[in-house]
């Protein structure tokens, strides 16, 4: 730099905003030039408003690489809840044991292929009746007694119930009764 002979004018502008600098505005003229008082507010007016414009689209990639990340831990989890599930409905398709899923009215939503086979009713044929129609009359107090007093995250009840098929036949069987909350629903 020794040789080289520049005569202009340079002004350099901190990027400021509240108390932290993130860069430096420069402006350079090509000849000679004392900046007064009006050039050098207008300049800091312009160095605030890039400096503000430069503070918020930093803010965006934060929050914009913030979305991202939650977006992306939103899709593993969802991943890892429809395996669950996928297991959950597996294990439940090919039990020979009959699990009936009920609402807190007592109404059936959902049976499975061993409550179907054992029962001989078609998939979903007892979608929104009443639980208490698989059990014969003569276990329905002792039925609903313990259908009154299960709680949910408590242990299951064991009853010895008569449950009755699609075609009124009646058979012993061994019951359990959970309970589990499902938003609203218990």
């Amino acid at each position: 730099f020794e040789d080289w002979k520049w005569g202009g004018a340079i002004i350099g502008l901190p990027l400021r905003v509240a108390d932290e600098v993130n860069g430096v505005m420069s402006l350079a003229l090509d000849r000679p030039h004392h900046f007064d008082e009006h050039e050098i507010r207008l300049l800091e007016l312009l160095a605030d408003q890039a400096a503000i414009a430069i503070h918020n689209a930093q803010l965006y990639q934060q929050v914009r690489s913030h979305a991202d990340e939650l977006e992306q831990r939103v899709l593993d989890r969802t991943q890892q809840l429809q395996r669950a599930k996928d297991r959950v409905i597996a294990i439940l398709n090919n039990s020979g044991d009959a699990v009936i899923l009920a609402n807190s009215r007592g109404l059936i939503q959902q049976t499975n292929p061993g409550f179907n086979h054992q029962f001989r009713y078609e998939r979903d044929m007892l979608f929104d009746q009443p639980l208490s129609s698989m059990v014969a009359e003569e276990s329905l107090d002792q039925f609903y007694e313990s259908l009154a007093t299960v709680e949910p995250a408590a242990q299951p009840k064991r009853l010895e119930i008569m449950a009755q098929r699609k075609d009124q036949t009646t058979f012993p069987a061994d019951a359990l009764i959970s309970a589990f909350n499902e938003g609203e629903e218990r």
